[in-house]
């Protein structure tokens, strides 16, 4: 059974945005579902959700589909990263995910925000961690600009 695995955002659960019907639509389909409760939502750690995800996926499968939703798309990408060279997934779909570019956000957000934002990430070495990348947008996200 193909598996699914589906990443909130910061603040987020579960049971918020889109993926309560994601993960239902896609048990319709066969998969096999899973949405994890990522630790310290409201101040999201990498040094925290990474290892987390990484626990949650345990065995990587090369048709592991990895669907993140803001913060999730960062903590997808530096998971990927962290792979050994040998391990790949076959999908990552990244929703309203963001690089430097965030705007919209308090003084203290932006201290949350930051460490994520400092922190490299070498998109070359991700790149081979996915057979597919697929970027999902919107033109009126408040927080991440579509250009």
């Amino acid at each position: 059974m193909k598996r699914v695995i589906i990443v909130h955002g910061w603040g987020g659960s579960p049971e918020s945005d889109f993926l309560p019907w994601a993960k239902e639509e896609l048990e319709k389909k066969g998969y096999e579902v899973l949405v994890p409760e990522m630790p310290e939502t409201d101040y999201p750690k990498i040094e925290k959700w990474v290892p987390y995800l990484a626990q949650v996926v345990g065995e990587v499968r090369e048709d592991d589909i990895l669907i993140g939703h803001s913060m999730g798309c960062q903590t997808i990408l530096r998971f990927l990263e962290g792979l050994a060279e040998n391990k790949k997934v076959g999908k990552a779909i990244l929703v309203a995910g963001f690089g430097p570019y965030l705007k919209g956000l308090t003084t203290d957000e932006q201290k949350i925000a930051q460490s994520w934002l400092d922190a490299p990430l070498s998109l070359d070495e991700i790149k081979n961690k996915a057979d597919s990348f697929v970027a999902i947008f919107s033109d009126n996200d408040p927080f991440v600009p579509f250009e």
